[in-house]
């Protein structure tokens, strides 16, 4: 059954005493009172474990650095079992996929739950997330892409795509384009090696772009589209593509990677590769400059701890409003833990996730 609801409508922690914007204790949960300047890490657990979390990380507060677990504190119960994908709108609004769990729920910028979309069993399992306007699009395994209300979280419509196992989700030029990630026939893996294009005002599906083999991770800036496809495991490689969007969408490939962030003006690419017959992960950076179309493998990050090189990087984001790069990475056991540089690359600080293989990050000021 779809549930679409408002939960706690005046939802308020009489028992949390008005305190200062900044504490040295990380485990307090605040209301108002919380900085202004907010990072929210959306930690996706392991599958099947239940674990994932939503911490809160003030990067402009010299005290209070961090909550745990917000959405706990606020909501009185757990996100979940996988947690997908996070998206912020302009008022600091958050929106949660929970794909295991099979469900979308909209926070306020305190984490406190205001709807929540459920899928019911004619649903695989939701992926992605992107926003535009006043609607919120949700692609599904099973190849579905969903239109919500943003404001409430009510189903609008549904389109059936050509695809099968959808991953990420973005809005480049006036149109939606998911990447068609794989299909299983007859118990074998099929890597697909498209992108679909749907028209954002028909809702219909206008083309297919071709990328390399499961295409997974979709970034836009400057009308451009950024594929990170994960090849076959065997002897198609991790690829970076870039999407023209104006330009009848042509694809270049640019190179190597595991994981992206688009900044201002550029793509930071890590490439994370393991020895699997040592267990040895080494890990190299580099920068794609989107206005010129270049890339320099130059590692961008500059006096990085040792550890950041051995370890495989599991997110990366850039602050849109101080272009601060942050690196994510993940043992797949224990608490992640996030390496933060400025924008010229030069390291800040090292924190941690609060939670097991941070997957998302997003910037919010009050």
């Amino acid at each position: 059954m779809k549930i679409n609801y408002l939960k706690f409508a005046f939802i308020s922690f009489l028992a949390v005493a008005t305190l200062p914007a900044c504490s040295d204790d990380d485990d307090e949960v605040y209301d108002s009172d919380m900085p202004r300047e907010r990072a929210y890490i959306l930690n996706q657990g392991s599958m099947g474990s239940n674990n994932s979390t939503l911490s809160v990380y003030f990067y402009d507060c010299d005290t209070m650095k961090q909550i745990n677990d917000l959405y706990m504190a606020r909501n009185s119960r757990g996100l979940g079992d996988t947690g997908q994908d996070i998206v912020v709108d302009k008022n600091g609004n958050l929106y949660v996929c929970v794909s295991t769990s099979k469900y979308v729920t909209k926070l306020d910028c305190e984490g406190n739950e205001l709807y929540r979309y459920a899928f019911d069993s004619n649903y695989s399992y939701p992926r992605s997330l992107a926003l535009n306007g006043n609607y919120l699009y949700v692609s599904v395994y099973g190849g579905k892409i969903v239109k919500l209300n943003a404001e409430t979280l009510e189903f609008v419509a549904e389109l059936e795509t050509s695809g099968d196992n959808l991953e990420e989700i973005a809005v480049c030029n006036g149109k939606i384009y998911v990447a068609n990630s794989y299909s299983v026939q007859d118990g074998q893996y099929i890597y697909n090696t498209n992108v679909i294009v749907v028209d954002i005002d028909s809702f219909e599906e206008e083309e297919s772009v071709t990328v390399t083999a499961n295409p997974n991770f979709l970034r836009t800036a400057d009308d451009k589209v950024f594929c990170l496809s994960y090849g076959n495991y065997y002897d198609i490689n991790y690829t970076v593509q870039v999407i023209d969007a104006a330009n009848d969408n042509n694809v270049t490939t640019i190179g190597t990677a595991t994981n992206l962030a688009v900044g201002d003006d550029k793509v930071y690419l890590a490439n994370s590769q393991t020895d699997w017959t040592t267990y040895t992960t080494t890990t190299t950076f580099s920068t794609y400059n989107i206005g010129t179309g270049t890339l320099d493998a130059t590692d961008f990050t500059s006096n990085a701890p040792e550890a950041l090189a051995s370890t495989s990087v599991y997110l990366m984001s850039v602050n849109p409003y101080d272009n601060n790069i942050y690196i994510g990475t993940t043992d797949y056991y224990t608490d992640g833990v996030i390496y933060r540089f400025d924008e010229n690359g030069a390291y800040v600080e090292t924190i941690s996730s609060k939670g097991v293989n941070p997957s998302k990050m997003v910037f919010y000021e009050r």
